[in-house]
């Protein structure tokens, strides 16, 4: 069950609970005062205790004083999504350029995934040919399943990563794993070294994958989080066609250097995110208040709200984000996943059962052996095969583009539902 709140007529309320000015926390929950029973057994949560969290004296004081500011400012019930213009009058809070600019530079490493996907597609009947590695089946599917193997891996230790070298600093750790893994498999001159690569490429794509969304939330407005965040997952679809164009490209050229070719294109994007770290994107502003860096993420924040902003007002509500997160942490810890609530239960199973689900309906499989499926349903081999498979990869393309659009204005669950008709 997720932290229930208690508060009174009197109490002021936190940024995320009034609506403040600017809401650079959307999933901000919790108030700063509350408590916890932390004698309840954990038979007294599985009937259903609401949890309670405390945070530190240190911050009562601060909090109550930040609060309070918060609730003068929202005197005016100014939407949390609108920026006061001084005292003259309001304006709806706009994407600037500089965010859409960070945005796209994050979704660049998303492309590696989706040139992974497409490449293998258009190169897996190249790695059977008996003139190059001439690999067997179970061999093909082992090298092609295994990537969300050591994705996964790669995705647990993202986190620590992250948290000690900032965002950017995960990004090209990323990139570095993803272009040493991709020269490894180039140059393979049989399968386990094709599988070592392939081990890199697996790692790099759960570092960075696993950082996209949380850079791209953390440098957009929340009014466009959703719609922003969906530009790594259209950022994967492109990559895809950009893997069946590969195999378009070297049609003509020799089996055994086709497919070591095709491999070797897929350094171009994470050398061109790397740059991009080092020259275009900013830290994370989140990451730099919670590394005490304040002044750095206020001139981040600048580029990311238009002028006229209280950057001073959304450094405190991150503020405050932060600190509240940290005491939910401290208060419920593993106990709220081994001893669930019955309705922190159901969450669970609705989160982690609708992941699962979108992996158990075999779309990465279909992606991956596309050609032979196409084969087998008597597409003509050559170009006309790689057309219908670019052509397949633009048409989920163009869904997942309206999908980004309607998502902010539809919700999410409307859409999973329509989803689920595709699946029957």
């Amino acid at each position: 069950m997720t932290p229930t709140l208690s508060k009174s007529k009197n109490e002021p309320q936190s940024p995320s609970s009034s609506h403040s000015n600017y809401d650079f926390d959307n999933n901000e929950t919790t108030t700063n005062s509350i408590e916890m029973k932390k004698s309840e057994s954990p038979d007294t949560r599985k009937s259903g205790t609401r949890f309670k969290f405390l945070e530190n004296d240190d911050h009562d004081n601060d909090n109550d004083d930040d609060d309070n500011n918060i609730d003068n400012n929202n005197s005016n019930n100014i939407s949390r999504d609108d920026v006061a213009e001084g005292s003259s009058g309001v304006k709806k809070i706009k994407v600037s350029k500089s965010t859409y600019l960070f945005v796209f530079c994050a979704a660049l490493n998303s492309c590696n995934l989706g040139y992974d996907i497409g490449v293998n597609t258009s190169a897996a009947k190249l790695l059977t040919d008996g003139d190059s590695l001439g690999l067997t089946d179970n061999e093909l599917e082992l090298f092609m399943g295994s990537l969300n193997l050591f994705a996964a891996i790669g995705a647990i230790f993202a986190s620590s990563i992250s948290d000690n070298y900032g965002r950017r600093g995960a990004f090209v750790v990323a990139a570095i794993g993803f272009i040493f893994g991709v020269l490894i498999q180039s140059f393979a001159r049989s399968f386990a070294i094709l599988m070592i690569g392939r081990v890199f490429v697996g790692l790099g794509i759960g570092f960075g994958l696993a950082i996209d969304p949380i850079y791209i939330a953390e440098v957009s407005p929340s009014r466009y989080r959703g719609r922003l965040v969906t530009w790594s997952e259209i950022a994967v679809n492109i990559g895809i066609v950009f893997g069946f164009a590969s195999g378009l490209f070297f049609y003509n050229i020799e089996p055994d250097l086709a497919w070591r070719y095709m491999f070797a294109c897929g350094i171009i994007l994470p050398c061109l995110l790397i740059y991009c770290v080092i020259r275009v994107m900013p830290e994370s502003p989140r990451y730099l208040i919670s590394k005490g860096k304040d002044q750095e993420a206020k001139d981040v924040l600048e580029k990311i709200y238009p002028n006229g902003t209280d950057i001073d007002m959304i450094v405190k509500e991150i503020k405050n984000g932060i600190r509240r997160e940290i005491a939910a942490e401290k208060a419920v810890g593993w106990e709220m996943i081994f001893y669930p609530t019955p309705a922190f239960r159901r969450m669970l199973l609705v989160g982690v059962g609708s992941a699962v689900a979108q992996q158990l309906v075999g779309i990465d499989a279909i992606q991956y052996f596309m050609d032979f499926i196409l084969e087998r349903a008597g597409a003509q081999e050559g170009v006309q095969r790689i057309m219908t498979l670019i052509a397949l990869g633009v048409l989920k393309l163009l869904v997942i583009i309206f999908a980004g659009k309607a998502f902010d204005k539809k919700g999410r669950r409307p859409l999973l539902f329509l989803s689920l008709i595709g699946k029957k």
